[in-house]
């Protein structure tokens, strides 16, 4: 059974059912009509007491992406990068509530009046945020990021048209050839699902720490170790931050150290095991831009308390990272797709260049880049040869002839 798709499915779905049971009702005997009441009923309590409620319906829908409560009478999805109202309802806000925290009290975490907030983990790994009053003015806030069991590949995003193959190839070989990657765009627009599908070009024979605030990457490597970060207890004991984990994986012998998100101090942390034989390694950070990463990673870095220079920060941010990969929700590159689709997109793949002492500036040099200027958006390769490129060619595992020999240098990859 699928998801509404919009208010209008909604209603004719409401007057087409009460058209039907009209139809049939005469023909339903008493004792059926008190058989599904009786089921009804039981279905409640049981999706009340020990499930999600009306939430659990979404919940076991493979092609719903997020579920967004807002207040008791307001639930909406993310289905196929486009948002819908349900139509679906809670009881009361008592009974989200109860939902709720019953959420919170399964992965241990309370949700009072003192404590209104939660990040809690459902049994299928889906990742909930909780807001309650008296911070949430508006009724409850339950929010579901929904991992499913299918495990995004690069090649699946490329049938998807998140990106270009050649987009894929240079992506690939410098992953095989241990370059330091940041992932970079805003909220849902695809960076941990991006994150966790470059990860899966690491090889095998590799050892890597994944480090996360809530743990969402899903990486097939045996030798992984997954740490998960952890708030402080109502008596404010028992904190242990990303910047704790980062600094602890360094002694854990990685090869690479993936971190789900920097938002802060352990941004110098990372910077540092990237700089010292932690090649390879890989994260995700908010920006709108390659240049706009730069100016988040010093305010991040000086969130660590460490009194840096701005240059000496620049410094590292150039020497640490070789490549940013930004994200971005876009107008659909299919064809027949409809005027109004939206997709998440890499709008751009760009090596971090050398910092300059003279300017204080970091240079930013596109490799590709989306051109959104047409009836349809396509990829274009920008024709800068990245400073790396011949030891991924020499290494063969990019190829050069059929990558920017003219006259493929400027024109739209497919």
């Amino acid at each position: 059974m699928e998801a509404h798709t919009s208010a209008q499915d909604l209603a004719r779905l409401h007057e087409g059912f009460a058209a039907a049971y009209k139809a049939i009702s005469p023909m339903i005997t008493e004792t059926l009509k008190q058989a599904l009441i009786r089921d009804a009923v039981r279905e409640k309590v049981l999706s009340l007491f020990f499930r999600l409620g009306p939430v659990q319906f979404l919940v076991d829908i493979p092609t719903i992406s997020e579920i967004m409560v807002c207040g008791h009478d307001r639930i909406f999805v993310e289905k196929g990068n486009a948002m819908f109202e349900t139509g679906l309802s809670f009881a009361s806000e008592r009974e989200l509530f109860t939902v709720a925290a019953r959420i919170a009290g399964r992965d241990g975490k309370q949700l009072t009046e003192g404590t209104p907030m939660a990040d809690a983990r459902l049994p299928d790994g889906s990742r909930s945020n909780i807001v309650a009053s008296p911070t949430a003015l508006n009724g409850v806030s339950l929010t579901i990021r929904k991992f499913g069991n299918r495990h995004l590949t690069v090649p699946m995003l490329r049938e998807g048209r998140t990106l270009s193959y050649p987009m894929e190839r240079l992506l690939r070989a410098c992953v095989l050839a241990r370059k330091n990657i940041v992932i970079s765009g805003g909220t849902g627009s695809g960076k941990t699902t991006l994150l966790n599908a470059l990860s899966m070009f690491v090889p095998e024979t590799e050892r890597i720490v994944t480090i996360e605030d809530t743990a969402e990457l899903r990486l097939l490597n045996r030798n992984l170790v997954t740490l998960e970060a952890r708030r402080a207890n109502v008596d404010g004991r028992g904190e242990i931050s990303i910047r704790d984990l980062v600094r602890n994986a360094l002694r854990m012998r990685p090869d690479r150290i993936v971190v789900g998100e920097c938002r802060g101090g352990e941004t110098l942390d990372m910077l540092q095991a990237m700089n010292t034989g932690h090649s390879g390694s890989m994260t995700t950070a908010h920006a709108n831009s390659p240049s706009d990463l730069i100016l988040r990673l010093e305010t991040m870095v000086l969130q660590s308390g460490e009194e840096i220079p701005i240059h000496a920060i620049r410094q590292q941010i150039s020497a640490a990272i070789d490549l940013v990969v930004q994200v971005r929700k876009t107008r659909s590159l299919d064809p027949d797709a409809r005027p109004d689709a939206r997709q998440r997109t890499i709008v751009e793949i760009a090596e971090m260049g050398d910092f300059d002492p003279d300017t204080g500036e970091i240079a930013v040099n596109p490799i590709f880049e989306l051109d959104d200027s047409g009836p349809l958006p396509q990829f274009v390769i920008s024709g800068y040869i990245p400073s790396f490129f011949h030891e991924l060619t020499d290494r063969e595992l990019l190829d050069i002839e059929d990558f920017f020999e003219e006259p493929e240098m400027r024109r739209a990859v497919a």
